[in-house]
């Protein structure tokens, strides 16, 4: 993100992210899943019918809707954390990202309602942020670097 941007803009810009992330979750989630109470001795034009795909629609939009709301959380919980974590330190650092995501693993223990889970998520994707903070510049290649070295492959000798 961009130095200049405010806190309300990062986080506003995670929320709207997660939800659209946590949306696709959960459609493809509703479209691989079959209807509860049904078994897999179904025929296949069974589970194709009409009134199949009717008795799934509810259980689709509360699929999408509570996958959207939860990644929606996470991504505020994250850039809200980063924003607090900057606010005390004075300055940028790799360790704001680690706070942030601390806080999203947080809000997805929160969701499972389990302190092991909200432990090991907070650790991991603190972990993964400082990482990815650290080395974020690297993490991404430059396109003219990367079709060069990928062009000289073929023409050794």
């Amino acid at each position: 993100m961009a130095e200049t941007e405010s806190c309300a803009e990062r986080v506003f810009q995670s929320a709207g992210a997660g939800a659209a992330v946590g949306a696709f979750t959960g459609a493809t989630i509703g479209a691989f899943r079959i209807p509860i109470g049904r078994g897999l001795d179904m025929a296949p034009a069974q589970l194709s019918s009409y009134a199949t795909a009717q008795a799934r629609m509810p259980r689709l939009a509360y699929l999408v809707g509570s996958n959207s709301l939860l990644m929606s959380g996470v991504g505020v919980s994250y850039a809200f954390g980063k924003c607090i974590a900057e606010n005390i330190y004075g300055r940028k650092s790799p360790l704001n990202g680690g706070f942030g995501g601390l806080m999203a693993g947080v809000a997805l223990g929160l969701h499972t309602k389990n302190l092991t889970v909200m432990m090991g998520a907070g650790a991991g994707l603190a972990f993964a942020s400082i990482v990815a903070e650290i080395n974020g510049p690297r993490l991404l290649n430059d396109a003219d670097d990367f079709k060069r070295k990928t062009t000289t492959l073929s023409k050794r000798e």
